[in-house]
């Protein structure tokens, strides 16, 4: 029995070890990469550094879109004036006066170009700048679609875009300003117009108050003369003493100088500075004849001087 069991016990042993042994994995050689992931991986790498490259230079990165999505194209806002693009402190706005004259967008523009010119070291050679330049369009351009010639077509379209564009304004404001002047010489003659009128009706003002003034003064002393009262004419006389208590400063309208001088005909003011009657004025305006009384009115008192002689 005991054989028997070291027997079993030498075979299960030997059955675990043999069962126990693994065999070492098959290490399998890793696929070529094939030139499809090649590229990919080289195209995204490509898109980083021009991404970079675009925000050093002052560029906006290339958007990342669908393939099946294209932008809807927006229209292009249309200058009511092409003053309009400049701000009033000089500004000019390049991009609304490219888009009113519906230049295409490229990829590469000359603005960007321009900025990744100016980012170059001002004291390196020119042919050091060409080769620089050429060398990195060379390298971002199959991603971005740049190429020396576009980027010329397009700065060449800009050019003589914003000529055309400086052109057509100085017409316009050229007729803008004949028109302006126009309407300027025609506002200034309605201005001269107008003050004549008013210069018109001022002295028509004037000479109306002055005549309807003597006017009313002739229908007032018709007015007293006609316009009495019955009572009043036959009321008893004032006394001395009411007489003297009525102010007689005022007078009435018909007994005033001047509306009776306008009743006589006469014009002249025969009055010195005190308002007393001149006769020195009132001879040299009617001449000798009112100088013969007061002669008259001499001789007579010479005459009455001189003796008188005894028959």
């Amino acid at each position: 029995m005991g054989l028997a069991k070291k027997l079993r016990d030498v075979v299960a042993a030997n059955f675990i070890e043999i069962a126990r042994v693994e065999t070492p994995p098959v290490k399998q050689a890793e696929p070529m990469p094939t030139p499809e992931t090649t590229s990919a991986a080289l195209g995204t790498y490509a898109e980083a550094e021009l991404d970079t490259f675009l925000k050093d230079i002052g560029a906006p990165a290339t958007p990342e879109t669908p393939e099946a999505f294209t932008e809807p194209d927006t229209p292009a806002p249309v200058l009511a004036s092409l003053a309009d693009a400049v701000s009033d402190d000089g500004d000019v706005d390049f991009v609304r006066i490219f888009q009113q004259y519906e230049l295409p967008t490229t990829p590469f523009s000359a603005e960007q170009a321009m900025n990744m010119l100016q980012s170059l070291p001002r004291d390196l050679a020119l042919r050091t700048k060409r080769v620089t330049v050429n060398t990195t369009l060379s390298a971002i351009g199959k991603a971005v679609g740049a190429t020396p010639q576009d980027i010329v077509t397009d700065a060449a379209r800009k050019k003589e875009t914003l000529e055309r564009y400086v052109e057509s304004l100085g017409h316009e404001v050229d007729e803008t300003s004949a028109s302006m002047n126009a309407e300027i010489e025609r506002l200034q003659a309605a201005i001269t117009q107008h003050k004549d009128t008013l210069r018109s009706l001022t002295r028509k003002r004037s000479a109306a108050s002055e005549v309807c003034r003597s006017r009313v003064d002739l229908f007032d002393q018709v007015i007293h003369f006609f316009d009495y009262d019955e009572n009043v004419l036959n009321a008893p006389e004032a006394t001395p003493e009411e007489e003297a208590s009525v102010p007689t400063d005022e007078m009435p309208a018909f007994m005033r100088e001047d509306a009776v001088r306008r009743m006589l005909g006469i014009n002249e003011d025969f009055t010195n500075e005190n308002g007393e009657f001149d006769a020195v004025k009132f001879a040299q305006m009617y001449g000798e004849d009112a100088a013969e009384p007061d002669r008259t009115t001499q001789d007579n008192s010479d005459d009455a001087r001189r003796p008188r002689v005894k028959k």
